[in-house]
């Protein structure tokens, strides 16, 4: 098997962090219900949304596609690097804020 490279690392890692995600989210919701205290309304009717999870999948595969095929696609343009650097670092601080 091939060492992973940077042109086809992004594929298995973006799949892992999908899988842990909804790992974690899956174990989380389920600890949350059994912590919580008596009373609070609709609480039972918790759970995990196969429209969201679909929107998440999406996204994964979109800025699988962006973040790590698109700049080896694009090695002659000087501007995409650095502008995909900035709309990185831009997504990393806006996205935990809203």
């Amino acid at each position: 098997m091939p060492a992973l490279t940077r042109g086809n690392a992004s594929g298995p890692f973006a799949s892992a962090g999908a899988v842990v995600g909804l790992c974690l989210a899956a174990a989380l919701l389920t600890t949350f219900v059994k912590l919580a205290p008596p009373g609070l309304p609709s609480l039972a009717e918790a759970s995990l949304d196969l429209r969201f999870l679909t929107a998440a999948a999406v996204l994964t595969l979109g800025c699988t596609f962006l973040f790590g095929l698109a700049p080896f696609a694009s090695q002659r343009s000087r501007w995409f690097r650095p502008g995909l650097a900035v709309v990185q670092i831009a997504l990393t601080l806006v996205l935990p804020l809203s």
